[in-house]
């Protein structure tokens, strides 16, 4: 969507729009979906009055669309996606991923427990990459997770320096 909405154009010097997507599955083709979409935020663009509304494109695409504050290059600005059918908040499905991850590799290191003094788990976060201050806030807000580690860290896969350790 970044890469579609500029190639609808720009109304020149009269404003933008931030266009917020919500998915349900199963999502049509591109190829089914492009012609709706294209004919209705064209439609929209070129309407004599605009006000925030969502257009229903498909059963399962709706696009919410919102004034900019300010004119950006292109008519239309990507605002937010929504997955409705993703399994929730990142914090919490972190959470639920990494009690099963770590029970998971306790039980694998258990028979060679003995060999060291200290052990670190240390798991790649591909669902939220980077926790900022308030996720970690959040996350630590959560019950501890019980486990056998010294230490258990998780590490953003995009910048290997940051990273967050569980308390």
């Amino acid at each position: 969507m970044q890469r579609y909405l500029p190639t609808l154009g720009i109304k020149e010097g009269e404003e933008s729009w931030y266009v917020g997507v919500r998915i349900r599955r199963p999502l049509e083709s591109w190829r089914i979906l492009e012609p709706k979409l294209r004919a209705a935020l064209i439609k929209f663009m070129h309407s004599e009055s605009r006000t925030q509304t969502t257009l229903c494109i498909t059963p399962h695409l709706d696009v919410n669309l919102t004034r900019a504050g300010r004119v950006y290059p292109s008519f239309y600005q990507m605002g937010i996606g929504l997955d409705k059918d993703s399994g929730g908040f990142v914090i919490s499905e972190i959470y639920k991923k990494l009690q099963l991850c770590i029970s998971d590799k306790d039980n694998k290191v258990a028979p060679y427990r003995h060999r060291y003094p200290e052990w670190w788990l240390v798991l790649p976060n591909h669902i939220g990459r980077c926790m900022d201050t308030e996720d970690q806030r959040q996350f630590n807000d959560l019950p501890p997770i019980k486990h056998t580690w010294h230490k258990v860290i998780l590490l953003n896969t995009h910048n290997p320096t940051d990273a967050f350790e569980l308390t």
